[in-house]
């Protein structure tokens, strides 16, 4: 019984390191592809194909907010 318990204890403790890991690389993944849209609009502008193309959304493609009229 002993033994089952430290080998489920391990398995938990490397499933924990494993995903401490994959958050860290997500978040640096996340961070560079920031980067690489701000690049693109310093370079292109937020209204271009270049950035579409990077996965950003055009600031014409953006849905304009709409104001409803006041209930009188």
């Amino acid at each position: 019984m002993h033994s089952s318990v430290t080998s489920c204890n391990r398995i938990l403790s490397r499933n924990a390191r494993r995903f401490l890991r994959r958050n860290a690389k997500e978040k640096k993944l996340s961070e560079m592809c920031t980067k690489v849209l701000s690049g693109a609009v310093s370079e292109f502008g937020d209204d271009s194909d270049e950035y579409e193309q990077l996965g950003g959304t055009r600031k014409s493609d953006r849905k304009k907010p709409v104001r409803k009229p006041k209930a009188i």
